[in-house]
């Protein structure tokens, strides 16, 4: 089996955060900036253009790997040890800059091993399209639950020759995007003022492969799984897909939001084996979740979101597939800031930049 070793491994984790929001910063500077309220019904949305918001937050991102067994056979978890990441960030029209570290004060779970990690989840809010961008690259996993195939019941079985990575692009649009905005729940710079749903429409690709230097299934366990020799995989799907999303307002400035979009993919897998491969063509459904909920108004919002990316890949043996499950928790605490003189006159230079046809 070919090993692959991406240069992104050898990026110290002290500055991965910088790398990642300067690459969510130029992909926004691709957005055009302008007023939006004329986008939506105002009965509905609330825009405020000319204000930045402001945040702190708390998040911690995760790409897992499951090999599936037939019913009664316990599923195989793989998760990575990463971090919870404190971080500011701020968002002005259609740009936004975050900026997170793991401090050891709040990560101190040392008995999971260690993780290498590289995640690049990019989700672009616009008024008619989302968009979702991934570029996952793992290295070091332990297995879930504590004990399963471990030494000793009280530690984690580790894996820190395992590798994931999945690429991955998803856009949709949302129908009824003048009554609903993503903005509202998960970027904090709209507010939605009252109930409302829309159909959405689009699909997605993704790419993705996972290595080890030895079977993913454990020794010890081997017996109960059809992959017990597999070492390596790969795996390319696209397809078309829908789904829908809706905030529900309560009294006014409280809410809960979510959305879930399905896709029908056809699925290209191979499986790495002892001195041979097993190709599999099949088509699989995918699906993307996201949840948020908390307060909103004019000045302050505060909420707590998730969302997850779940890739089913099917392989050679019946009732033996695997997921790559992609997400991120996170708890913001947001303000709507007006700008000062000084930092007026930036924001001109941006709209003139982003204005640009």
């Amino acid at each position: 089996m070919n090993t692959f070793v991406s240069p992104l491994t050898s990026i110290t984790h002290k500055y991965r955060s910088l790398l990642l929001s300067c690459l969510f910063c130029i992909l926004f500077l691709h957005t055009k900036a302008q007023d939006l309220s004329h986008y939506y019904d105002t009965n509905f949305v609330k825009t405020y253009p000319g204000l930045i918001t402001g945040r702190i937050y708390l998040s911690q991102k995760y790409t897992l790997l499951g090999i599936e067994a037939p019913k009664g056979t316990e599923l195989l978890q793989f998760r990575p040890n990463t971090t919870i990441n404190l971080g500011v960030g701020a968002t002005y029209k259609s740009v936004t800059l975050n900026l997170a570290y793991g401090f050891g004060f709040l990560n101190r779970d040392k008995d999971k091993g260690r993780t290498r990690y590289l995640d690049l989840q990019s989700r672009i809010y616009g008024v008619k399209w989302r968009y979702d961008i991934f570029g996952q690259f793992y290295s070091g996993y332990f297995l879930y639950p504590r004990g399963l195939a471990a030494a000793s019941p009280s530690t984690f079985y580790r894996r820190p020759d395992m590798k994931v990575r999945e690429l991955g692009f998803n856009a949709y649009n949302i129908v009824n995007h003048k009554k609903y905005s993503y903005r509202a729940g998960f970027l904090q710079s709209e507010w939605q003022r009252k109930s409302a749903g829309s159909f959405l429409v689009g699909g997605g690709i993704s790419y993705g492969w996972v290595e080890a230097d030895s079977a993913f299934v454990p020794s010890s366990i081997k017996t109960q799984y059809k992959q017990n020799e597999v070492d390596g995989l790969r795996y390319a799907q696209f397809g078309p897909g829908a789904g829908y999303a809706y905030t529900l307002v309560i009294a006014k400035n409280w809410f809960i939001a979510g959305s879930l979009t399905g896709s029908i993919d056809l699925s290209i897998t191979t499986e790495s084996v002892p001195n041979r491969t097993l190709t599999t063509v099949k088509v699989n459904p995918d699906f993307l979740f996201s949840a948020v909920a908390g307060y909103n108004s004019d000045l302050w919002s505060v909420n707590f979101s998730w969302v997850a990316n779940r890739t089913a890949i099917e392989g050679y043996y019946r009732e033996a597939g695997y997921h790559v499950s992609t997400g991120n928790y996170r708890f913001n605490l947001s303000r709507r800031l007006e700008p000062g003189p000084k930092l007026k006159k930036v924001m001109k230079g941006i709209d003139r930049l982003l204005d640009r046809k």
